[in-house]
Parts: C-alpha cells; structure tokens; sequence
C-alpha cells in the first residue's frame, strides 16, 4: 500500500479500497491532526 503525499491521493486509495479507508482516515487523522473522512 503506498501513500501518496497528497492528501487527495491518499483518500482516491481509501476510496477504492473500503476496507482500508478505516486505516486511511486514521493515518490521516494522526498525520495532519484531525479526523477525515473518504465518505464525506
């Protein structure tokens, strides 16, 4: 799994892949410091 540096490559990822959308938006949260979701 590779994480775009972008934050719009990485929620395209999460998108694609449901299951791991969970982890995305986690790794975000943690990574720019508040809570993101690919749903919204």
């Amino acid at each position: 799994m590779r994480l775009g540096r972008g934050h719009g490559t990485t929620v395209l990822i999460a998108m694609h892949e449901g299951q791991v959308a969970e982890a995305c938006d986690r790794v975000i949260g943690l990574r720019d410091g508040r809570t993101v979701t690919a749903s919204g």
